[in-house]
């Protein structure tokens, strides 16, 4: 399903932050992303990528993606992907866009969550079934999408923390 391109024409100017609640329940790797994110957020607008240094959360740099998002409709690259990303997938996917990678990526909720980030300027957090990738053995994905706008209205960039549980409810 192509995006509504209205919707995409209007990209926000700047979106609130999410309520603390709206991540309560969530994986202590995913609340301190989500954390961090909130620490480097300017007074106005979207935090952009000149605000996050992934020095400043190593011990989550395993589990991040950081994704470009370029043109209209956009399209998302990844930029940079950590060792447990790189373990569960088996392959480098750093500098490959998501439609390369994944030929029903467009007909995916991955995909409709990303472009919500994008046209809102706000968090999508979700824990489930994985949206692209099916044969492995776990059970679920834990994962958020945080936007950075260089901007600090137009999304152009999408870190992404993202948790793999096995049967017992181990998240790595």
């Amino acid at each position: 399903m192509e995006p509504n391109a209205n919707i995409l024409q209007s990209l926000p100017k700047f979106a609130e932050l999410p309520s603390w609640a709206d991540f309560e329940d969530c994986h202590e790797k995913i609340r301190d992303m989500v954390a961090y994110w909130h620490a480097i957020h300017p007074d106005h607008g979207l935090p952009g990528r000149q605000h996050f240094d992934p020095v400043d959360i190593p011990r989550l740099l395993p589990n991040l993606r950081l994704l470009d998002v370029e043109g209209r409709p956009p399209r998302f690259k990844t930029r940079l992907m950590g060792t447990v990303l790189l373990d569960f997938f088996g392959e480098e996917h750093t500098g490959h866009y998501f439609d390369d990678l994944y030929p029903k990526f467009k007909q995916s909720k991955t995909y409709q969550d990303l472009l919500n980030v994008v046209t809102t300027g706000r968090p999508n957090w979700r824990r489930g079934m994985p949206g692209l990738v099916y044969e492995k053995d776990f059970v679920t994905v834990e994962r958020v999408y945080l936007p950075l706008a260089e901007d600090g209205g137009t999304v152009d960039m999408i870190v992404t923390c993202i948790l793999f549980g096995d049967k017992d409810g181990i998240f790595c």
